[in-house]
């Protein structure tokens, strides 16, 4: 009964829609095409010829929870038909945007994959700008910088193409300029954990900026005085053991 349920409603949404991606995702999801239920629906009365729903069929839609956001957030186990079935029965006062980002954030909080951790945050920035929470996305891509740039000591300082759109982007749809975001960045620093990173707090804000402008000159340099601190760091580590190796 309940799958019967849930392909009700994508099927409803489908035709609510009228939407490509709808259709490739039925397409794909099920390995039939969807007309030959979109016939059936108006066999019963639940579309009308001119493929749109009729009273009953919007009836049984609200019925059943929003799932229009399915084939646009999918994530094998992560955002899919049962997990926002399963959140939405037990969070029946939120809309079906918020349950997309309660799973997503649930996801990243308890994965420790890089691959894994990777599409979900991902899937939270495309959340982000697509539905205009831009106080999400000011968090989230500062959270992206500070991964990239070795905030927790699993890689090395580096920002791609995609990295530095996502920032462009950000500054566009706030209407900042560069200044304003490092102002704010640094307030956000200094709630971080450093311990593990290969950056200081104003080198990484440095960084950015050099990014941003190009200054492949000043990034080299900066990557240069971090690798050698790191180097000193090292041994002085290494030091108390050669000491008691030199006692023995």
């Amino acid at each position: 009964m309940m799958w019967i349920r849930l392909t009700t409603k994508l099927l409803l949404q489908l035709v609510e829609t009228d939407s490509a991606i709808w259709h490739t995702w039925w397409q794909n999801r099920f390995h039939h095409d969807p007309c030959s239920r979109v016939q059936q629906a108006q066999q019963r009365g639940w579309v009308s010829p001119t493929m749109a729903l009729t009273q009953i069929g919007r009836q049984i839609s609200q019925r059943i929870p929003d799932l229009h956001l399915i084939p646009v957030y999918y994530l094998p186990g992560i955002i899919d038909i049962h997990a926002v079935m399963g959140y939405s029965k037990q969070h029946t006062d939120l809309e079906s945007t918020m349950v997309i980002r309660r799973l997503l954030d649930r996801a990243a909080a308890h994965n420790q994959d890089d691959d894994v951790l990777h599409s979900i945050r991902h899937m939270q920035l495309k959340w982000d700008f697509e539905t205009q929470h831009l106080d999400y996305a000011q968090t989230d891509v500062m959270q992206l910088l500070w991964q990239r740039l070795g905030g927790d000591g699993r890689q090395q300082p580096a920002l791609n193409q995609y990295d530095k759109q996502l920032l462009l982007r950000l500054l566009e749809s706030q209407n900042w300029n560069l200044d304003e975001f490092e102002w704010r960045f640094s307030d956000w620093l200094q709630a971080q954990n450093m311990q593990h990173s290969l950056l200081t707090r104003f080198e990484m804000m440095q960084r950015v900026m050099y990014e941003v402008t190009k200054n492949q000159a000043a990034i080299d340099e900066l990557q240069q005085v971090s690798s050698e601190r790191q180097w000193r760091q090292s041994l002085a580590w290494l030091q108390p053991i050669v000491d008691k190796e030199d006692v023995l």
